[in-house]
């Protein structure tokens, strides 16, 4: 991922950036405020979900239609895992064909368990979800260093 940054800056409780990756632009939005009294060694294991996309256009980021779409699952998740306390999520990166949100949970199977009655009755989006324990947050850390690589390669005037 080159470092080349055409904008970053904060959004809510996240910071973004955008960074390169073969001529095409990856955005990256890393959480830099966390809810009050979230105690991250409580959240130890990390969901990936993962959707797939085919782009429309030359920047490889997704048509406007699909964006909407990707937009109302993250609604729907964090509506059922982050108001729950259930999961954070920490990192949403968009690129080259792939959307990646990345939580944080307590529980794998517990949160399984919110998505499913989150999507119940409804077409299923095409989300494939990956998990691993990490107890020390390593691929936030990844996430964190890549933002703030890319702002410091680019600092805003």
């Amino acid at each position: 991922m080159a470092a080349d940054a055409t904008t970053h800056g904060a959004h809510g409780d996240f910071m973004v950036a955008v960074g390169d990756e073969g001529g095409c632009p990856v955005i990256f939005r890393v959480r830099n405020r966390f809810p009050q009294n979230l105690e991250p060694s409580r959240y130890h294991h990390l969901i990936a979900m993962i959707w797939q996309y085919q782009s429309d256009n030359d920047t490889q980021l997704p048509s406007n239609a699909e964006a909407d779409r990707m937009s109302i699952f993250e609604d729907q998740m964090t509506a059922a895992m982050q108001a729950s306390g259930q999961a954070v999520l920490t990192a949403i990166v968009t690129g080259t064909g792939v959307r990646e949100w990345q939580w944080y949970s307590r529980s794998p199977e517990e949160s399984l368990l919110l998505i499913n009655a989150a999507l119940a009755g409804q077409e299923l989006p095409p989300v494939e979800f990956a998990g691993d324990p990490d107890p020390s947050w390593e691929a936030y850390k990844r996430a964190l260093t890549i933002v703030e690589e890319i702002a410091a390669a680019a600092p805003l005037s």
